[in-house]
């Protein structure tokens, strides 16, 4: 009966999980097609949008294209009015007639090449100005193009603002965009300017748009926004959401799936146009909320059906659910005693063959229960039990009806267990034999216990290590036969004795409660104790206790388990003189040494008394190992040793490093000066002879000296390092004395080469760049040139200047690499202003360092083929003066081929150098610069104008083309022609500027010299 409930829960469950399979596949696949729907809706509705947007696109693009055509051909109309000379009031009146079928243009006018309004329809623009530059194409470019200029505030350009570079509000109540078409003349260049009336074209897209969620832009082709129906939108700014600047050179049109829109911020899709023949895109854009919205309507719509329907099929299935969970959990109640047994029960019928098994008969014997039902319990048996005793067992069964007793059984892995097993007959009421039940107990665990606590047992008397036992009060409650091998204590000496027997006295008191806090706080301590045997030797042990706690962790007694390792501990002392005591002399070797300077610094930093390291090599020690052998090399380096370590103090370290090298570490000294007399006595110790078979060895001692603390943060390696190079500046010296490391020279070498390190950093990320300060003359106001001056874009600091970083290239090969960039960027920027319409020259400043290289003059040729727009004209080579040439011929051959080239050369600073009459009687140049620094003065001082007008004499004798450096006001200048210096450079000129700024400093630049200046009042 028992099986066939099993068998009902097992097809019961089966039903229920087809019946809920059933339903979730059903509710499963209403809702996918339910979303499919959705996603459908979703997909249909945005390309409605997309396919929307492309047609609001075209119409819009359509409606400016024919407009600005209509301008065009207005402007070609306009020709031979404009041929003729009528009088401006005939042009007023031809103009005023054109405007009037056109509702989307406000004014139109005539414009002369300067931006001048020469006749309008509108007569209030007549003589307004206009700025061409702000119109896009350029004006420069070819004359029949349409150009568009930036949105206006206001109704007409009499009564409007310019933008001036500045954003305007779309929410302005006029505005308009200028529009500019040459108009053919053979005479002069005329220009149709046509303003349109953004409000026209704005409300014609309202006609067509929802405002609350489309919106209408007009961009240039430079990505500058003219037009837009959105009031929260700024025009006059660049596009930088869209990028349709970008897009447009890939495709004239297409479509943004998403984007943030830059007046809302809200998440739209766009449409763009490029006008066919304008330079002008339209861009229309939805919010994608509203598609959204549009969507969820729809949706909305079909919920309201579909999921009704779907609730009802879930409520259904719920309460189906609920029904059949009832019924599976009576039939679950009625197997529960039987299958929550703890022990395996197994029952057969009358002829022995297993019927049911419950779930520990499975976790016991390994089998499922297919393979155990309809077998005899046999098949469980071990093999190592004998025919007679089953024989006696069935017997006591068919007999008495019960059998009880311990056998020994095999599990299906063919692992044996040990059980307990109780049969009984279970009979009919007729008396007829029904089956047989079988209680089986896993006692396994049991009889392994007893097992391990017999091996425990023969451990205890046979471990090599020994073992000792006490109760909670310490006393001795057994010990095995390697404790009395160990401490020489038999059995009997120890029972009931404190384990104190045992102490040697190497240990205070502060040890022992250590050892017992831990003990009761984590119920174990392990470590080394040095006691003494009953002999009184003392050895070294290691040492494990362990508490032996009850069921509530109460501790009931000790158990100490240890070794003896006095050997060991002797052989790691002798392994330990090895790894840091130098065999020869004993002394601390290098990894000792390492480890006390170390600690020496952590003094040091904790008393702030400074220490001193000592890097000591002997002077002459490889002629004594050349003449009389290593033997008597050894013999030295013991006696001095001695010696050294004797002339320090106890608590300093002197140790040997290798070979004749030794260094010493001295703590708690005042100050440098505080360790001259040590080392006085080290050098006088290492200097005294040494008798070697008769035969006097002498040799001495060069010391080199560092100090810890340093105002910068070292380590122990970089001390040695500083005291090592000490040293060798002692043996440069003369030997047999000391030197004291200079940290600030250190310092400076170290902080250059961290700058060398930086500057290639920069150069290779681009960091540098060149600023130009022009040259004039300062009665024509005729620009003579540019100076290339070189500036540092640092990351951290800003701009910096040459004197910031400059300097640490002195006499290094990357001058050369940073003069050639220099060169390269200059000559590149020549062509970049030729391509720009400008054609002027371009001074450089030449290190010496580099003027002189081997293969400047090739490298110079190189860079000019590289560039071949650029006549070597306009390339001029500054020396400086001040520096150093070291082979003026070979300057002089250089700069003869260099002029060879068509290259000029200028004298740098003249006047500051100690040979300047022979640099400008030798050197052929054709330029001197005088130095500001007498410029500045010649104002309020005699002797610098006097050499000034050295200078200026000198120049005019050896016919060279004179500029004065440092012309920073109005009277320097002044005075300066007064004296018949006409080119100067300086801040009352211009300050060094990027490349960018140069010609707008020009369009505004005008000599003023011989204006007097003005005098505050």
């Amino acid at each position: 009966m028992i099986r066939w409930t099993a068998q009902a829960l097992q097809a019961s469950a089966r039903r229920h999980g087809v019946f809920l399979l059933a339903m979730a596949v059903l509710v499963g696949g209403a809702l996918s097609s339910f979303g499919y729907m959705l996603w459908r809706l979703h997909d249909e509705a945005f390309h409605q949008a997309k396919t929307t947007l492309q047609v609001h696109a075209r119409n819009f693009e359509e409606q400016l294209t024919q407009a600005l055509q209509v301008i065009a051909l207005t402007a070609i109309n306009l020709d031979a009015a404009v041929a003729a000379r009528d009088d401006s009031s005939e042009l007023n009146r031809r103009l005023t007639y054109a405007v009037k079928p056109l509702p989307y243009v406000r004014s139109l006018s005539v414009v002369d090449a300067r931006g001048r309004i020469l006749a309008s329809s509108s007569p209030r623009n007549v003589g307004q100005q206009i700025p061409l530059p702000a119109f896009y194409p350029v004006v420069q470019g070819p004359s029949d193009m349409l150009r568009i200029g930036p949105a206006w505030t206001g109704r007409d350009i009499a009564s409007a603002f310019a933008p001036n570079g500045q954003a305007a509000p779309a929410r302005s109540d006029f505005s308009f965009i200028p529009v500019l078409r040459t108009i053919p003349s053979d005479t002069q260049t005329i220009w149709l300017l046509a303003t349109l009336n953004s409000d026209y074209f704005i409300n014609s897209s309202l006609q067509t748009l929802r405002p609350a969620h489309d919106h209408l832009d007009w961009f240039r082709y430079d990505g500058l926004l003219l037009l837009s129906n959105d009031p929260d939108r700024l025009l006059n700014v660049r596009d930088t959401e869209l990028l349709l600047e970008q897009r447009v050179a890939l495709s004239e049109q297409g479509v943004i799936a998403q984007s943030l829109h830059a007046g809302t911020g809200a998440s739209v899709m766009s449409a763009y146009r490029t006008s066919s023949r304008f330079p002008l895109i339209v861009s229309v854009h939805t919010q994608r909320d509203a598609i959204t919205q549009l969507w969820a309507t729809d949706a909305g719509r079909i919920a309201t059906v579909v999921l009704p329907i779907l609730l009802g099929l879930v409520v259904a299935g719920i309460v189906v659910h609920r029904r059949r969970l009832a019924l599976q959990q009576q039939q679950q109640l009625a197997a529960t005693v039987f299958e929550s047994s703890p022990d395996a029960i197994v029952v057969t019928d009358a002829q022995a063959r297993i019927i049911s098994v419950n779930a520990a008969s499975l976790a016991v014997t390994g089998y499922r229960s297919d393979e155990l039902i309809g077998n005899n319990p046999s098949m469980l048996g071990s093999g190592l039990h004998a025919s007679d005793f089953y024989q006696a067992l069935w017997h006591s069964v068919h007999t008495t009806g019960h059998w009880h007793g311990k056998l020994t059984n095999r599990r299906k892995d063919g692992t044996l267990y040990t059980a307990l097993l109780e049969i009984n007959a279970v009979y009919m009421p007729d008396g007829g034999l029904r089956h047989y039940t079988g209680l089986l107990q896993d006692i396994t665990a049991q009889e392994t216990a007893q097992q391990r606590l017999q091996i425990a047992a023969g451990v205890f008397d046979h471990a090599a290590e020994g073992i000792m036992i006490t109760d909670t009060q310490g006393n001795i409650l057994d010990v095995n036969a390697a404790f009395s091998t160990i401490t020489g204590y038999a059995h009997d000496d120890v029972i009931g004795r404190s384990p104190r027997l045992l102490s040697s006295g190497h240990h205070s008191r502060d040890f022992y409660a250590q050892m017992w806090h831990t003990l009761l706080s984590e119920g174990q301590w392990s470590g080394e104790v040095v006691n003494r045997r009953k002999d009184g030797e003392v050895y070294a042990e290691h040492l494990t206790i362990s508490t032996v706690a009850d069921a509530q962790g109460k501790p009931l007694r000790y158990v100490a388990l240890f070794s003896d390792i006095t050997e060991k501990k002797q052989q790691e002392r002798r392994l330990l003189q090895i790894a840091h005591y130098d065999a020869l002399t004993g002394l601390p070797n290098r990894v000792l040494l390492s480890d006390r300077l170390r600690q020496a610094m952590a003094h040091t930093h904790r008393t702030e008394q400074p220490l001193a390291v000592l890097f000591l090599d002997l002077d002459g020690f490889k002629a004594v190992n050349d003449q009389h052998g290593h033997e008597a090399g050894d013999q030295l380096l013991i006696e001095l040793a001695q010696r050294m370590r004797k002339a320090l103090r106890e608590n300093d370290t002197l140790s040997r490093i290798g070979g004749d090298e030794f260094v010493a570490v001295l703590t708690g000294i005042t100050s440098a000066n505080g360790c001259i007399p040590l080392l006085d006595r080290l050098i006088h110790s290492a200097a005294q002879p040494f008798e070697y078979h008769g035969h006097p060895l002498r040799v001495s001692a060069s010391v080199g000296v560092t100090v810890y603390p340093q105002p910068e943060d070292v380590d122990a390696e970089q001390l040695m390092r500083q005291a090592d190079q000490a040293m060798y500046q002692a043996k440069v010296a003369g030997k047999n004395r000391y030197n004291f490391f200079d940290t600030l020279q250190d310092s400076d070498v170290r902080n250059r080469h961290e700058q060398l390190q930086n500057i290639r950093a920069g150069l290779a990320r681009s960091e540098f760049v060149l600023y130009y300060q022009p040259k004039v003359n300062m009665r024509t106001g005729a620009l003579l040139g540019f100076e290339a001056l070189i500036r540092w874009q640092h990351p951290a600091r800003g701009l910096l200047r040459p004197a910031e970083f400059l300097p640490f290239l002195h006499n290094h090969p990357m001058a050369l690499e940073l003069g050639r960039w220099v060169l390269g960027t200059a000559l590149a920027q020549l062509v970049a202003w030729q391509q720009q319409g400008y054609h002027v020259e371009v001074s450089v400043n030449i290190d010496p360092q580099h003027l002189q290289s081997e293969h400047f003059v090739q490298e110079l040729q190189d860079m000019l083929a590289r560039y071949p727009s650029v006549a070597p004209t306009q390339l001029e080579l500054e020396v400086l003066e001040s520096s150093a040439l070291d082979d003026v011929s070979l300057v002089t051959g250089v700069i003869q081929r260099c002029r060879a080239l068509g290259i000029r050369f200028a004298l740098d600073d003249f006047g500051t150098g100690y040979s300047s009459l022979n640099h400008l009687r030798h050197l052929p140049i054709q330029t001197v610069k005088i130095d500001q620094s007498f410029v500045r003065g010649i104002l309020n001082n005699a002797d610098d104008l006097a050499i000034l007008e050295g200078v200026i004499g000198l120049s005019t004798a050896f016919r060279r083309t004179l500029v004065a450096e440092g012309v920073e006001t109005r009277a320097h200048g002044a005075l300066l022609l007064q004296h018949g210096c006409e080119g100067g450079q300086g801040y009352a000129i211009a300050h060094p500027m990027p490349a960018g700024a140069v010609w707008a400093w020009q369009q505004s630049w005008r000599p003023h010299f011989e204006t007097p200046e003005p005098v505050a009042a």
